[in-house]
């Protein structure tokens, strides 16, 4: 069977105008803003093309190339022609989980049209955790003839001792006991 000739020159074209879409997209190559991560630390994303001049190099931006959910308040800086470097100005909240969305103005001086592999980046903080406890014998007074335990909890972030007293629970013997919290901020006073 014979073939008609537009019909090959329109594959070739389809194939030509495919090739060259995809030239006009930049990857994400490498980002530090995944899984778990310190609150305090600069986020880095690195592209598989250079987007930018070495004149443009090493100089804080407020231009907001990314966004995050919650909003983390900090400044851009080109690294490398390839590597964008993120400096919060504040610790990240604790405990909790970010989304990040990178924007069209990573790709104002470049070629790129669009970037690839950018979308559904996540992480977080770490969660809340008890680092270590330590429990000892004391008298609460100098009158008293029975010792008492205490228990000294230490968390990787500060915690209120009030929301800590209503979901910590204290059994002896099966049976609630009362007990009282005193935080660190209290015994320095």
């Amino acid at each position: 069977m014979h073939m008609p000739r537009f019909a090959s020159i329109t594959l070739t074209g389809v194939i030509i105008f495919l090739y060259s879409c995809n030239r006009n997209i930049v990857n994400l190559d490498y980002t530090n803003a995944k899984e778990e991560v310190p609150q305090l630390g600069n986020l880095v994303f690195r592209f598989s093309q250079p987007l930018i001049k070495d004149s443009l190099l090493n100089r804080w931006d407020s231009v907001q190339y990314v966004s995050f959910q919650p909003a983390i308040p900090g400044r851009f800086r080109w690294e490398s022609p390839d590597q964008l470097v993120f400096s919060p100005a504040r610790p990240l909240l604790p405990a909790t989980t970010y989304t990040a969305k990178l924007k069209d103005d990573i790709l104002q001086y470049s070629k790129y049209g669009r970037i690839g592999k950018g979308d559904k980046i996540t992480f977080h903080t770490p969660d809340l955790k008890l680092e270590s406890a330590n429990v000892s014998w004391v008298l609460p007074d100098e009158q008293a003839r029975n010792a008492v335990p205490q228990i000294d909890l230490y968390f990787n972030y500060p915690v209120n001792p009030v929301q800590l007293k209503e979901k910590l629970q204290l059994k002896v013997e099966g049976q609630n006991a009362d007990y009282t919290a005193i935080t660190a901020s209290m015994i320095q006073r």
